[in-house]
C-alpha cells in the first residue's frame, strides 16, 4: 500500500513531475557537449 505524502498532494509538485517528464525527451535530443542538457537537469530538480 502506498501512502501519499503531503507534498505529493500539492499541485506544484504534480506540475514539477510533468515538467521533468516533458524535459527528458528534449534533453536526450540535445548534443551532450551543449550545456543545455545539464541546465535542464538542474532546473528540473531545483
Amino acid at each position: 500500500m502506498h501512502t501519499t505524502l503531503d507534498h505529493e498532494k500539492l499541485e506544484v509538485y504534480q506540475q514539477s513531475l510533468q515538467f521533468i517528464a516533458w524535459t527528458l525527451p528534449l534533453r536526450d535530443r540535445l548534443p551532450c557537449s551543449a550545456s543545455v542538457p545539464n541546465q535542464l537537469d538542474r532546473a528540473s530538480t531545483s
